[in-house]
């Protein structure tokens, strides 16, 4: 059976041309170009904007070759759970990433509380008739009970844990290798019932769901550096943003920056009046003007 240059992981053939035009029915240098940057993006997809500037092409040239590969079914267009209104585009094969689509724990759009209340009630149970409970015994119960609908990974059940340890209906411990941790390896970290009595502030138990953090003047461009501060955020309620200024371009293009806006410099009668306001009121005039006078050569730069 034969395979696509797609999928095969090439990209399409460009039409041959004396004058560089493309014949009817296959792709331009433009539209390879934008089709290499979208492979590039993965099945995390990539913006339209986020084209345009890797590309070093104009709107009108990136919507037209977006179009072009759209009616050639090379690529195909997602909504992100963070932005649903906004479209994103990755090639046709690929399957959204968690990330863009939520996972198991959205229904469409939504957040389906059903699938995790059941979810978490199975745990509970599990842990209820085992007394104590390693990530892995609790995963391979319920994949094997058939009481989900829906098959979960060792990190996804994982998540559903630690929203259990962080409620205090679960606590986790260390196992000694003794009394009813004798089937468990010594040091391997499980899971039981909260023990009467815990304490009334417990960590995180009076924390929100939902969160917004502001990451002021950021400069670190390894897309690295940013797995140690987004893991922990990643499970917050739908509407949790992470907010980032940076005066860097390319903080605004790693993977997981959903939405970027770009701000233009203030006008520098706008400028001169609030360094007027923070730097010169209510100084002496021999002070104002030596300040005005480098508040000028500031504003200039």
């Amino acid at each position: 059976m034969k395979r696509t240059a797609a999928q095969m992981g090439r990209p399409p053939a460009a039409a041959g041309s004396s004058k560089g035009s493309k014949a009817p029915g296959q792709l331009s240098a433009v539209d390879l170009q934008v089709y290499e940057v979208i492979k590039e993006s993965g099945n995390v997809g990539i913006w339209t904007r986020d084209i345009k500037y890797k590309a070093s092409i104009t709107d009108n040239q990136v919507k037209k070759s977006i179009n072009t590969l759209l009616q050639h079914q090379k690529i195909k267009a997602v909504h992100n759970i963070s932005n649903p209104t906004k479209k994103m585009y990755m090639l046709i094969e690929l399957e959204p990433s968690e990330e863009v689509s939520g996972g198991k724990w959205y229904s469409g759009k939504d957040f389906d509380n059903e699938l995790v209340s059941n979810l978490k009630m199975v745990c509970l149970k599990f842990v209820a008739q085992q007394k104590v409970a390693t990530i892995e015994s609790i995963t391979d119960f319920i994949r094997k009970s058939g009481l989900m609908s829906v098959e979960f990974q060792t990190k996804e059940i994982k998540q559903v844990v630690d929203a259990l340890v962080l409620e205090r209906d679960l606590e986790e411990v260390v196992s000694t290798g003794t009394g009813i941790f004798s089937s468990v390896p010594v040091r391997k970290v499980c899971y039981r019932f909260c023990k009467k009595g815990a304490p009334e502030h417990a960590p995180f138990v009076g924390v929100p769901c939902g969160f917004l953090v502001v990451l002021d003047n950021v400069w670190f461009e390894n897309s690295e550096e940013w797995e140690p501060l987004r893991k922990p955020l990643s499970c917050g309620a739908r509407g949790s943003r992470i907010v980032v200024t940076s005066r860097s371009e390319k903080v605004s293009l790693m993977p997981g920056i959903n939405h970027a806006c770009q701000l233009e410099p203030l006008p520098n009668e706008h400028s001169w009046r609030l360094f007027h306001y923070e730097e010169l009121q209510g100084r002496g005039d021999c002070v104002q003007t030596m300040l005005e006078r480098i508040g000028r050569e500031i504003l200039k730069k």
